[in-house]
């Protein structure tokens, strides 16, 4: 026996549309909200980068304070090594002049000088193993400022430059007292004994000459 089908014809497609109509319902509903939360991530994004840009910016400025700050402490620095260069350089002229004072002093009446010679040496100190351990810059030790001197003169007697070379050696700022050769002079009927010697002065000292 035949069952009886009581729905209308219409009604099967009418139920398969309103499927239809659900799950684009449901279809659309899921892409606006895939839609808002790609909205809200290029939101956050747009933010996050705004505020990355800020820091940025931040920095920048600080980067530009920090460098003029920079370029006057460097300004500063070189100021400093030109007024520490002009010092050096007095420095050297106050020795010299102490210097050619002291040695007018310790001359004998008899003795003149034919010529002075004025150098400035730079000798790299000797340090201990400790202490050259301890340099931030091994390679660029410390330097020490001599002034080296060399004095050209005519005594009558060897004994006049011998008691002379005495007295230098007595001062206890010149250093390395040492003859550099002595000789014959002839002036006229007249036979003088002519020398050389050469000592050092350290610049760092300050008094003494």
């Amino acid at each position: 026996m035949r069952e009886l089908e009581f729905l209308p014809e219409w009604y099967p497609e009418l139920h398969r549309r309103r499927r239809l109509l659900f799950l684009q319902i449901w279809a659309t509903l899921v892409l606006a909200g895939g839609l808002a939360f790609w909205l809200f991530l290029v939101n956050r994004n747009g933010a996050s980068a705004e505020r990355n840009l800020t820091e940025l910016q931040v920095k920048i400025v600080r980067s530009d304070e920090r460098l003029e700050k920079m370029e006057k402490l460097r300004q500063l620095k070189d100021q400093l090594q030109q007024q520490a260069q002009i010092q050096a350089k007095l420095g050297v002229h106050v020795e010299s002049a102490r210097l050619l004072s002291k040695v007018a002093a310790l001359m004998p009446p008899s003795m003149s000088l034919l010529d002075i010679g004025l150098e400035t040496e730079e000798i790299a100190t000797t340090l201990s193993p400790l202490a050259q351990a301890a340099l931030k810059d091994p390679k660029n030790p410390p330097l020490e400022r001599r002034l080296k001197t060399r004095l050209i003169g005519v005594a009558p007697t060897d004994v006049d430059v011998a008691n002379f070379i005495t007295e230098l050696t007595k001062v206890p700022f010149f250093d390395h007292v040492s003859m550099d050769y002595i000789r014959d002079r002839h002036d006229g009927k007249y036979v003088m004994r002519e020398f050389q010697l050469t000592f050092s002065v350290g610049l760092s000292l300050s008094g003494g000459t």
